[in-house]
């Protein structure tokens, strides 16, 4: 399980399905705390691994100019960004026109406070009639714009660089918004939002209600004020978390690699069997591989690896290894393809900035995001 994000799991059938399927893995690794604790609370007895989400890794890709323009979104004007979306499984209980009414009281703030346009970045198809939901309920939504046309996430993560803060729900947005160096502030209108901006060390009310509106205005105001103070611990943590992220990718790698090696040592046993039989045993050919006391062992299937991946890191594993590639047809500049044991195209990226006032690279993979969901799955 590639650090898979869980919950909600309340219907006792798909309770019962994670816990039949996670004891069969080699390994579950989940991206945050509140998955573990969703999935302990199942009832899943086994050991859960805690790193960070995969999309940490995911290298930007240009948002340009033009496509700025071609937007409506004003060039050489202060940005900032809002992610809106349905309430969903993960927050059942959110009462639609509270929410968007408190959205639209923070984005007229944010118009008046630091003389800024208010750009709507949906994540989903859905996101976008929520965004004009918010539109609709500004006293100024002349200085709203919600982007229309369909980006990559790598384009979203681009996009970023346009922005000076950013207030949102998706937690991918969130994410970006972190990896950007930028002024988060979430709306945490289900656990891992919550999660994930206590991991940021960010501002993070609880819950998202109309009431709350005094609070979280503070709060955006003393976020703006003290973000150059707290730039340097953003980066930090942001650093962190990649390396948590990364290390996913090596344990992946390292699983991989010990199942090619398995693969292998049947193999050779599979063709010693066959060499050791005669033409009277009349089954050469057979796709299973017959020990030599009579029972059958199937040829494909693949053994269990027990202690395969007891340690905390993908020992045996290089330092360039552990992750995948991006997918075919698609290129990072300044990166050049490494092969690996398991098949895999490794990439050896090349140094760029990392969040926070003091640019470098970050350690471990930059590339291979795996799209992560699990048991309540989140777009």
């Amino acid at each position: 399980a590639y650090a898979v994000g869980a919950g909600p799991l309340r219907e006792s059938d798909d309770r019962e399905a994670v816990r039949t399927v996670l004891a069969a893995m080699d390994e579950v690794v989940v991206r945050d705390q509140e998955s573990r604790l969703v999935l302990e609370e199942v009832g899943v007895e086994r050991d859960l691994v805690v790193t960070a989400d995969p999309a940490l890794l995911l290298p930007p890709e240009p948002f340009t100019a033009e496509m700025m323009r071609q937007e409506g979104v004003p060039a050489n004007a202060r940005l900032v960004g809002m992610s809106v979306r349905e309430p969903g499984r993960a927050a059942e209980k959110l009462d639609e026109g509270d929410y968007h009414a408190l959205l639209a009281d923070v984005a007229d703030f944010l118009v008046r406070r630091l003389d800024a346009h208010v750009v709507f970045m949906p994540m989903e198809r859905h996101d976008v009639r929520h965004a004009h939901a918010v539109l609709s309920r500004m006293t100024a939504p002349d200085r709203g714009r919600i982007l229309h046309s369909a980006y990559t996430p790598g384009q979203v993560l681009g996009l970023m660089s346009h922005l000076d803060l950013v207030v949102g729900m998706r937690l991918h947005f969130l994410m970006f918004a972190a990896l950007s160096g930028l002024p988060v502030l979430p709306l945490p209108y289900a656990g891992k939002v919550f999660d994930f901006a206590r991991r940021l060390g960010a501002p993070a009310l609880v819950g998202v209600a109309r009431e709350q509106v005094g609070l979280l205005l503070a709060e955006v105001d003393r976020l703006w004020d003290e973000f150059p103070q707290r730039r340097v611990d953003l980066g930090a943590r942001v650093r962190a978390l990649r390396e948590l992220a990364a290390e996913t990718c090596a344990r992946c790698g390292a699983l991989l690699d010990t199942m090619d090696q398995e693969g292998d040592g049947m193999s050779r046993e599979d063709g010693r069997d066959r060499d050791d039989m005669g033409p009277q045993d009349g089954r050469v050919g057979r796709g299973v591989g017959d020990d030599r006391d009579g029972g059958e062992r199937p040829g494909g299937e693949v053994g269990e690896h027990p202690g395969a991946m007891s340690g905390s890191d993908a020992s045996g594993t290089s330092a360039d290894a552990g992750h995948s590639g991006p997918a075919a047809g698609s290129a990072l500049v300044g990166d050049t393809a490494t092969p690996a044991p398991h098949g895999l195209h490794l990439l050896r990226p090349a140094p760029g900035p990392g969040p926070g006032p003091e640019p470098g690279p970050v350690p471990g993979p930059e590339d291979g995001a795996v799209r992560s969901g699990g048991a309540g799955r989140e777009a």
